[in-house]
């Protein structure tokens, strides 16, 4: 087997702490990017940085809300300091409340679109 297709790329997945975002994460460095796991759950991004990196790969964690603009600053921060380049995004995180729409409070629907389509814009 040739070179990995990924390698010498750094690549941020947010959301990757479980799920499709783990799952992209995981490919991505098995392809041999580095990954910044960016999640807003400390103990399932570890786990999912332990798991790169048993598996021979490379990733850091960033513990952030998504949704919140310093957020943003911080996962680009992190990355940048840490591999010095970016260069691929993945926007994986969601929130949903998991009740109709027309009971999301005005509240509610900001964390929403803070999450899923102002993150995606920002980042």
């Amino acid at each position: 087997m040739g070179t990995p297709r990924l390698s010498g790329k750094v690549a941020i997945v947010t959301g990757s702490g479980q799920g499709i975002g783990k799952a992209i994460a995981k490919v991505f460095a098995a392809e041999g990017a580095s990954v910044v796991v960016a999640t807003r759950t400390a103990a399932t991004g570890e786990e999912t940085v332990a798991e790169i990196s048993d598996a021979g790969g490379q990733a850091v964690l960033c513990t952030v809300d998504i949704g919140a603009l310093e957020s943003v600053d911080q996962v680009v921060n992190t990355t940048l300091d840490t591999y010095g380049q970016i260069d691929i995004m993945v926007h994986n995180a969601a929130s949903f409340l998991g009740a109709p729409i027309e009971d999301y409070s005005e509240e509610d629907m900001e964390t929403v679109f803070a999450v899923n389509l102002k993150a995606c814009f920002r980042l």
